[in-house]
């Protein structure tokens, strides 16, 4: 089968058995038939990752389409939330010369720089976009389940008696369902809901940033995993498994990039924002 307005595409591939399948059984008569696999082959600027979310978003509520997508960043760069103003106060000079885009989804600012980042886009009529959270506990649960399977031990922060919400930056926040390593914030995501279908977005920090003083999983366990092409690939399978039965993997068309790249424009800003 071919996305009706991505592209080329592999063979489809039949979920394994270890891609969470206890989840996926579980929903299996409400699992649409495709899912739609993105692995950027590189790093890519943060305008174009952004603008490719939002293409994506939009050709699900156009056309029905269930999408992945996971990728990585060009180079350190500042993502502000939809909703989030530029901070009165000083910040921090490293984060001030970065450059800044601003997300669709809502939340803190992020620095993206050592990092995986995935994205996935349901319509309306899927089952997770009737139950939101729901979208968060599945993605961060199949997250739990490939790290640990990598000997890697992260947990839900849990309840806590007082949600960090005023800090400028994401991970010095605090939400119940971010994942941890200890004390330490290791994945977070986010939504944006658009004429009923959503995009979830997230990251999980990979290790320290030379502008960010937080640390991420290869600081914890520096031997588990090399940062390659089947990594990412590993991620968007076991993402694509809780959403539908069978996952496409597609390249993008060039007509398409060229779209993308146009609306790369709109997510071109500066720090004085």
């Amino acid at each position: 089968m071919k996305s009706p307005l991505l592209g080329r595409r592999s063979p489809s591939i039949a979920h394994p058995a270890g891609c969470n399948a206890e989840a996926s059984a579980r929903k299996e008569s409400e699992l649409s038939d495709d899912v739609f696999l993105i692995v950027e082959e590189k790093p890519l600027p943060g305008d174009w990752n952004m603008a490719a979310d939002e293409f994506l978003l939009e050709q699900t509520i156009e056309t029905g389409q269930i999408s992945v997508r996971i990728y990585r960043w060009e180079e350190a760069t500042l993502s502000l939330g939809h909703f989030q103003k530029w901070p009165d106060g000083d910040l921090d000079l490293g984060l001030r010369d970065l450059p800044v885009v601003r997300r669709l989804s809502g939340g803190g600012a992020i620095v993206h720089d050592q990092e995986l980042t995935y994205s996935l886009q349901v319509p309306s009529t899927h089952f997770l976009a009737q139950d939101p959270a729901q979208m968060y506990d599945l993605v961060h649960a199949a997250i739990i389940d490939w790290l640990a399977a990598k000997g890697i031990n992260v947990q839900p922060r849990g309840a806590m008696e007082h949600e960090k919400e005023s800090n400028f930056l994401c991970y010095a926040r605090g939400d119940w369902r971010d994942l941890m390593i200890g004390n330490e914030k290791i994945v977070g995501s986010a939504q944006r809901r658009r004429k009923g279908a959503i995009l979830q977005h997230g990251s999980i920090l990979l290790s320290k940033s030379s502008v960010s003083k937080f640390r991420g999983v290869l600081d914890f366990h520096p031997e588990r995993f090399q940062i390659n092409q089947d990594l990412c690939q590993e991620l968007g399978l076991v993402i694509s498994a809780l959403l539908g039965k069978n996952t496409h993997c597609i390249q993008w068309e060039t007509a398409i990039m060229e779209t993308i790249r146009r609306l790369a424009r709109n997510y071109r800003t500066q720090s004085s924002i």
